[in-house]
């Protein structure tokens, strides 16, 4: 008994080892032996379920396909288009899909699950991968197209409908529609009438797109005839035929009319002139109606003033209110401080404002030496400024009301090898008679620089539903984000309100709006855009208009 219990345990262990060694070769291996054998531990993909698993050809497609979408997705980045989606979405979806067989062929074994279950997983596999393939090959009918961009919450989706631009009819004559009224270019015309305010506009009455009437009204005011009612009728011929009201009437003090200039003189200067003689210790007052500052007192209503508010007559002076024409309304000081520092960034000789005063006397402050000058239809800051800075000037017809002004304004271009006008006109101003005038300028300092070099930027301040009508007009302008706002407008003097926007040709670089809140640079738009604007790569600019 003993010798066979003795000679048993060794055939027991040998057993044990057998087993062991057997259950060791039917265990899955998660890699491929190093060395070759004839016996071997692994299979492929497609082998029974029962069968241990090869991964490591798995892993090598695997791998090679990821090296293959490293530079795939920065190409997308840049690339747009339907061939590039299908590339990247393929792609994706393929790598996910091997990702998760990857999982199902470890976890979800036969011996552990069974081997109906372990074959149903696989076969999930490919039936979700097959189904999500073909849902997103799937064309949208033009039903379902037309309800998805048509809904607000997909306005700023990545596959965006690209909108086919609208179509818009030119006519020669046609400036800019006001309701059943268009402005023309006076072409043909012998003399151009006067009214009490300057040269009239042309303008022509439509009906069923035809121009109907042709009359001249005032360009000041143009949409009031209670302020003046002047209006020629022309017939076919380009001949007067119908004059209602009368020709340079006389202006009341309300409309700041011209004719007044012609009985007296102009007065430029008299107010720092008169400065001059006062003595510093004496009481300043300034009359609103004559216009200008005494000493001590003054036999019209006056108020006291100082010497520093005479520098800032858009402060001191009541602005004008007539909605319909001259209505008055300034920078703010936001505003005020970017145009500034854009003057100074686009290294201009001298700079020319156009119906922007605040900015004149904010310039003119710095006394940088740089060379300046106005010109504005309100003939009151002639008091405050010499002749070489001011001239009275109707913008829409291109008229000096002094004959002089032209000289002068010669002799200033004349100094500038680079000028930049700084634009303010009235909001709802006609678009194509002021590019006319801004021509005109710019032609002026042409020909005063000679064959000297002569460079003229210009930046304008107006709405941005007015001002699209600038960048057809000229493909060099361009809008910049900046919301224009302004001291003394119930609506404007607020940035979230506000539609007015900057129309220059001067390069981007010049408006830096790093200190001022709600704006970014764009890196590749190169240039400060509204923070909530975004950058699309299909038109390959920030977009977005209302900013």
């Amino acid at each position: 008994m003993i010798e066979g219990d003795l000679m048993s345990v060794p055939l027991r262990s040998v057993v044990r080892v057998h087993r062991a060694l057997l259950a060791a070769r039917q265990m899955p291996r998660l890699c491929t032996p190093v060395t070759t054998s004839a016996i071997r531990a692994a299979s492929t993909l497609d082998d029974g379920a029962n069968k241990t698993h090869d991964h490591s050809l798995h892993f090598k497609l695997e791998r090679y396909f990821a090296a293959a979408m490293v530079p795939l997705i920065p190409a997308a980045y840049f690339v747009h288009g339907p061939v590039m989606d299908a590339v990247l979405t393929v792609a994706l979806t393929l790598h996910i899909h091997w990702g998760v067989q990857g999982v199902i062929q470890d976890y979800a074994r036969p011996f552990v699950i069974g081997e109906t279950l372990a074959k149903a997983a696989r076969a999930g596999v490919y039936l979700i991968t097959a189904a999500l393939l073909a849902v997103m090959s799937k064309k949208k009918s033009k039903t379902q197209k037309k309800k998805f961009f048509s809904n607000p919450k997909n306005k700023n989706k990545v596959f965006k409908k690209k909108e086919k631009p609208a179509i818009v009819a030119k006519m020669d004559s046609l400036l800019r529609k006001r309701g059943a009224f268009q402005v023309l270019v006076p072409s043909g015309c012998d003399t151009i009438p006067h009214c009490s305010h300057g040269p009239c506009l042309l303008f022509g009455e439509r009906e069923h797109g035809e121009i109907k009437s042709r009359f001249f009204a005032c360009a000041v005011y143009r949409s009031d005839p209670t302020a003046c009612a002047y209006k020629a009728e022309m017939d076919e011929s380009n001949s007067i035929v119908k004059v209602d009201g009368e020709p340079h009437q006389s202006s009341s003090s309300k409309t700041n009319g011209t004719i007044e200039s012609k009985k007296k003189p102009i007065g430029y200067g008299c107010i720092p002139k008169k400065l001059k003689e006062i003595p510093k210790t004496s009481t300043l007052v300034f009359c609103h109606e004559c216009v200008d500052v005494f000493e001590t007192k003054h036999k019209c209503p006056s108020e006291i003033v100082t010497r520093t508010q005479l520098r800032f007559p858009t402060k001191l002076l009541h602005p004008l209110e007539a909605q319909n024409g001259e209505a008055q309304f300034f920078f703010s000081e936001e505003a005020l401080g970017v145009l500034s520092d854009a003057v100074d960034r686009s290294q201009a000789d001298g700079v020319l404002c156009l119906g922007a005063p605040r900015l004149f006397e904010t310039l003119r402050q710095q006394k940088n030496g740089r060379h300046l000058f106005l010109l504005d239809y309100d003939k009151r800051y002639a008091h405050f400024y010499p002749s070489r800075q001011f001239g009275q000037y109707s913008m829409l017809v291109d008229h000096f009301y002094d004959n002089k002004t032209a000289t002068r304004l010669s002799a200033f271009f004349a100094e500038c090898a680079s000028v930049l006008l700084v634009c303010d006109p009235p909001f709802g101003v006609f678009i194509e008679p002021l590019m006319r005038s801004i021509e005109s300028l710019k032609q002026r300092h042409k020909d005063a620089r000679g064959t000297e070099p002569a460079t003229f930027y210009g930046c304008i301040a107006i709405p941005m539903f007015v001002g699209k009508h600038i960048l057809r007009k000229d493909k060099n302008y361009w809008m910049s984000d900046y919301r224009v706002t302004y001291d003394n407008h119930k609506v404007f003097a607020k940035p979230s309100k506000t539609t007015v926007r900057l129309f220059t040709d001067l390069k981007p670089d010049v408006f830096d709006l790093s200190a001022v809140d709600g704006y970014k640079f764009c890196e590749f738009c190169e240039r400060y855009v509204s923070k909530d604007n975004k950058h699309c790569f299909m038109c390959s600019t920030c977009t977005s208009k209302v900013s």
